[in-house]
């Protein structure tokens, strides 16, 4: 659908400003006059975002929306660089409006400089506005999750609305009951919708996390793979879906820097070079022992790190965690009972958590078990909803979990 040219005659703005304004308007038309939803869609942004930018009624949030949304009008290189060369001289020269009933807009947009300038005393309504435009995208492009990256579950998106940039999930649960498996899951179920993924898997070597991968892509049997026992059908089977899989954006890793600030540093050049949406650790203990000096036994000073990083960079980190409490119980009985935060490590390690994931599985010791081929991912934090289980089907022979059903936790 083709949109409409702005009406230039209602800029409230001029000097710099202005002719920011003039030249969205000049690639807008250029370009063949996108409709405001496709400019919306392709800069990431929300559609009330976008009107409020070309009717001069809001400024960019920064240099990287406005290349953003110069991309997303179909602009140039050349494009690109005259608006990035006016941006800063349009937040330092923001006029008076020369209409009286514009002059709301003026200062709308002056606040927002200021909110951006000192935002440890942004007022309401630059918030308020913030949120009304974040609810407006998330409306208006559901249930695609835009602004989050999926699970690969979807009764697990329903409960948490994904994986959002800026949080920290920790995935918990005994050792071998699939953890590894899960992160390997969402690490790909992320690269197929387009969001670009690092799995960083100390625990073994990154050919180990590759052919699990290929299990659950292709849907082989794991012990078939290693016995070297595939089909004819196997193998045609492999080729096509490798050929389908090969170009998704997803990164293996199995070695990390030996400093916390070159590790960080990793990060950052990940996120900048391959725009790295998701990160996934297996296991956090080993990183954090990797990068620090010593040992600690509490894990909270890493665990703030990571929220810290992912809000930095506006990514989502999964810390995959191995620490587990017994309280004196054998390994059998903490396996036949539902676990809860209770049983993750200490206090601290979830304090900066904004979802905690606990991974059960029945059947892990007793294979006759009525619920064999089952698992819960038990969501005992949440900050996007309410805390629930979502059972999934338990397809480790081919490397995976798939959707079966969610279960509302007793308050």
């Amino acid at each position: 659908m083709t949109g409409r040219r702005v009406n230039r005659k209602e800029w409230p703005v001029n000097g710099d400003y202005l002719k920011l304004l003039q030249v969205f308007d000049r690639v807008h038309y250029e370009n063949g006059l996108k409709s405001l939803r496709e400019i919306a869609s392709a800069a990431h942004v929300s559609h009330s975002t976008i009107n409020q930018i070309l009717t001069g009624r809001r400024l960019p949030a920064d240099e990287n929306q406005v290349t953003a949304l110069i991309a997303a009008l179909g602009g140039s290189a050349e494009d690109a660089t005259k608006a990035e060369l006016l941006y800063p001289r349009a937040r330092r020269n923001l006029n008076p409006p020369e209409r009286r009933d514009s002059v709301s807009g003026a200062k709308r947009a002056e606040a927002q400089v200021a909110a951006e300038e000192y935002g440890d005393t942004t007022k309401l309504d630059h918030l308020l506005r913030y949120s009304m435009d974040l609810m407006d995208s998330i409306a208006s492009n559901y249930p695609k999750l835009s602004h989050a990256v999926p699970t690969g579950l979807s009764d697990l998106d329903a409960l948490t609305g994904g994986f959002r940039a800026g949080q920290l999930t920790i995935v918990a649960g005994l050792s071998a009951v699939g953890k590894s498996t899960l992160g390997l899951n969402f690490v790909m179920a992320a690269a197929k919708s387009g969001h670009p993924s690092l799995y960083l898997g100390l625990e073994s070597e990154k050919s180990q996390a590759v052919m699990s991968i290929i299990a659950a892509e292709a849907r082989l049997r794991k012990i078939d793979m290693r016995a070297g026992t595939m089909s004819d059908d196997d193998w045609t089977r492999l080729a096509r879906r490798m050929m389908e899989i090969v170009d998704e954006p997803a990164y293996i890793e199995d070695t990390i820097p030996t400093s916390m600030a070159d590790f960080e540093q990793y990060i950052r050049e990940a996120r900048s070079s391959k725009n790295i949406e998701l990160l996934v650790l297996d296991y956090a203990e080993l990183v954090a022992v990797a990068t620090q000096d010593r040992v600690e036994e509490n894990l909270e000073p890493f665990m703030l790190q990571l929220k810290l990083l992912a809000r930095d960079l506006k990514m989502s980190v999964v810390a995959i965690v191995s620490q587990w409490k017994t309280d004196g119980l054998s390994l059998t009985e903490s396996y036949k009972r539902s676990p809860n935060l209770d049983d993750v490590g200490s206090p601290g390690t979830l304090r900066h958590a904004d979802v905690v994931m606990i991974l059960h599985r029945p059947d892990l010791h007793e294979r006759d078990h009525s619920r064999a081929g089952e698992a819960d991912i038990i969501v005992a934090k949440n900050r996007n909803g309410r805390p629930a289980i979502v059972t999934v089907a338990n397809q480790l022979h081919y490397g995976r979990f798939a959707d079966m059903a969610i279960i509302p936790m007793a308050p």
